[in-house]
Order: C-alpha cells, then sequence, then structure tokens
C-alpha cells in the first residue's frame, strides 16, 4: 500500500490517503486529487520550507497554469532523517516557489491588490499632514502664552560660573599692589578702602566689589538691557512707566511681568541683529578697564581670559535669561531700587549697615578677626527670585544667590 501526504485535516494540516485503487475506482487521477484536496504550497528554491498557509494561492487556480506539468516533488520528513526511523505518513509536499501574485495578503486588511494598498496608504498620509497641519495652528496660536523657564540650579550655576571669572581676572591683573592707586576706584564702595588695600586677600574683594557694581549698574539694571539692541532705550521708558503703574496699582505684577518676559523673547530671537550688542559691550569693555587699568600690575594684558569682555557678555546672556521668564528676578548690590536707577542709591546706605543672615553671607575673616556685623564692604550682589515662570506667587521670595560681604 501506498502513502501519499496531501492537503486536509490532521493535526499537522495533512491527509493521509491510502490505497491507489480507492482512488482509480472513483476515476481519481494524482494531479486531480492535488488540485482538490491540497492547498498550494510554495518553498524557497534556498531553503525548502514550506510557504505559510495564509499565503496559500486559491484552491480553484490550475496546478497546471502555476507549477507547470511537472508533479510536486515529495521529500522525505526531518523526522526520518534525524530520529533514525522513516514514517512514510509524515512526508512532506513541497513545490517550486512560483511568481508572485498579483494578490498581497496585509495582516491588516486581508488580501489586497497592490493597488488597493497603495490607495490606503495614500489615504493614511493625507490624513497624517491634515493632523500636522492641525497641529501646526495649534502650535501658532498659543505660541504668544509660551513660557521661558529657566531653572534655579541652572542659573546659579551660571552665576557661580561669573563669579569664578571675576575671581579669577581680579586674581591675575591685582596679584601685587600697584605703586601707584588712588581712592577714586572706591569711592561709594566703602571707607576702609586703605586698611583692604594692605591685606592681599581684601585687597582682591575690593576689585572685584568694582567689577560687580559695574556690571549691577550697566547690565542688569533698566540701564543695560544690553541684548535689546537698538531698542534698549525705548524698552526702558516703557518698562520704568509700566512699574508706576504697577506702584500705583493701576496695572497689577502679573500683567506687567508677562508683556516685559513676552517683549524680551522678541527681542532676543535668534535672528535678531547681534552687532549693535557686541559694540555695546565693546564699550563697556573699555570704560571698566578705565578704572581699574590705573591700579593692575605692570605688563598685564587685557586680552588675558577671562577677559573683561567675556565677562560682561556673560553678564549679558544671564540677564537676558532671567528677562525672558515670567519669574521676577532682583539683582542689588545695596537695595532693591537700583534696578530701576541706581543712582536713586544714597553714598551713604553702601556700607555700614547690619548684616542679614537671609541675604547676606562672609567668605573671608575680616582684618581684625571679629565677628560684628557691620557690613563695611560689599564684594558680589545678591540674586533674588519672585514668583514663578508661570506668573504667580510673587508674594514669595527665594535667595539664589547671597551676597558677599566683608565685616567689621
Amino acid at each position: 500500500m501506498e502513502h501519499f501526504c496531501v492537503g486536509g485535516g490532521n493535526e499537522h494540516g495533512r491527509r493521509t490517503m491510502t490505497s491507489r485503487g480507492d482512488y482509480g475506482s472513483r476515476n481519481y487521477t494524482f494531479r486531480e486529487s492535488i488540485r482538490n484536496f491540497l492547498p498550494v504550497l510554495r518553498r524557497s528554491t534556498d531553503n525548502r520550507r514550506a510557504i505559510p498557509k495564509s499565503l496559500e494561492a486559491p484552491a480553484s487556480e490550475s496546478l497546471k497554469q502555476r507549477h507547470g506539468t511537472k508533479p510536486p516533488k515529495v521529500l522525505p520528513s526531518p523526522i526520518g532523517e534525524e530520529g533514525g526511523e522513516t514514517s512514510e505518513t509524515t512526508q512532506q509536499t513541497f513545490v517550486p516557489f512560483p511568481p508572485l501574485p498579483l494578490e498581497i495578503y496585509s495582516p491588516d486588511h486581508g488580501r489586497m491588490s497592490a493597488e488597493e494598498i497603495i490607495d490606503h496608504q495614500r489615504q493614511q498620509i493625507d490624513a497624517l499632514r491634515r493632523q500636522l497641519r492641525e497641529a501646526d495652528d495649534d502650535l501658532q496660536r498659543i505660541r504668544p502664552e509660551r513660557r521661558h523657564h529657566i531653572s534655579d540650579d541652572y542659573l546659579l550655576r551660571l552665576w557661580d560660573n561669573l563669579k569664578y571669572k571675576i575671581q579669577t581676572h581680579i586674581n591675575q591683573r591685582f596679584t601685587a599692589k600697584s605703586g601707584k592707586w588712588s581712592l577714586d576706584p572706591f569711592y561709594g564702595l566703602t571707607n576702609q578702602a586703605y586698611r583692604y588695600m594692605d591685606n592681599p586677600i581684601t585687597r582682591l574683594k575690593l576689585f572685584e566689589a568694582i567689577v560687580w557694581k559695574f556690571l549691577v549698574e550697566n547690565v542688569f539694571s533698566l540701564d543695560g538691557l544690553v541684548w535689546a539692541g537698538f531698542e534698549h532705550e525705548h524698552f526702558k521708558y516703557v518698562s520704568c512707566r509700566f512699574l508706576g503703574y504697577v506702584k500705583a496699582r493701576l496695572l497689577s505684577r502679573e500683567d506687567y511681568n508677562a508683556w516685559r518676559a513676552t517683549s524680551a523673547a522678541m527681542f532676543c530671537s535668534p535672528n535678531r541683529n547681534t552687532q549693535e550688542e557686541e559694540d555695546r559691550i565693546t564699550r563697556l569693555e573699555v570704560k571698566l578697564n578705565q578704572q581699574l587699568q590705573r591700579s593692575q600690575i605692570y605688563g598685564y594684558d587685557v586680552k588675558n581670559q577671562p577677559n573683561i569682555w567675556e565677562i560682561i557678555a556673560d553678564a549679558v546672556e544671564i540677564d537676558m535669561l532671567m528677562k525672558k521668564s515670567r519669574a521676577e528676578y532682583q539683582v542689588y548690590m545695596y537695595q532693591p531700587i537700583e534696578y530701576r536707577d541706581f543712582r536713586m542709591v544714597p553714598d551713604t546706605t553702601t556700607y555700614g549697615f547690619e548684616f542679614n543672615p537671609v541675604t547676606d553671607e562672609e567668605n573671608v575673616m575680616t582684618v581684625t578677626g571679629t565677628d560684628h556685623r557691620q557690613v563695611q564692604l560689599v564684594v558680589s550682589p545678591v540674586l533674588l527670585k519672585k514668583g514663578t515662570a508661570e506668573g504667580n506667587l510673587y508674594n514669595h521670595r527665594l535667595v539664589i544667590s547671597k551676597r558677599n560681604v566683608l565685616c567689621d
């Protein structure tokens, strides 16, 4: 009795047809049995694997049309090769790999023609394009309400880096006491300039105070706005006017800071012309060097890094980031009024006031070594934050960086 493995219904998807005489009595031929009961199997000519059932061609398609007149080749079962015994009932039928069908099977859409799949994908692309346009329209509508946020940790790192550059510059430029120096650069800073100049540590703090006072007055105040370019005068005028409205309770602080942050973001566009900004930094560099060069060591090169131009540029970048946020940042040496006009600070209040542990810190021992709490020199300003980037909670105050002072 001969056995043939054909498509059908046991657990392996095959039916065993026994007795060639049974087929002969019903006038069955081998080819007809394959056409009627066996789904077309396709195998790769490389690895001789059977094609999945999902890719089988319709049983109604004639075998001759798809595979020519040669009958399918019957191969021994792998079980017989590996296990050592051959079972005729486990033989598999393989056929040559046919040409690609005109119909393509898609797991998501079943059997579809190539044209139908292309049309479907075009519809999906059109739908995605519509969604992209709608998302872009939404972005354009909410763009004016965009919040510029700067984290406290990031701002503190920028601030400490600026401090470090100033200290490094001063240490290189004033390593020794110059034979020619006057009290003019220290006017309004302290009445202990002579004594501080005799100490190598406090002498450096004196010159640090000169640099920081210059930055607060010319960069961090409304007299600065270096990043605004040609518009800085107009921005200063409108800001002072609106601040007057806030003080008179004609304008809320929330509305003022929202206007200020939005305007700063417009002036600080990446496509802005930075030529005026760079020219102002250069003019400020010349002005500050004129105050410092009379007391610097002989032969010092002002181009040594970090130089004054780089220090001023870093300060301008920090001021720009703070102005673009709806949080209200204050940088001052003595009083918050410095933000509007440094000239409104009386000289009598720049030293000799009480030490405040909330906003002040002393990192250098005083000359006398005492623990008096009278501030005689403000070395660097305090950096305060009011409110949040969302434009609320302006009654909350956070000290990001304390001011460094010398007490006596």
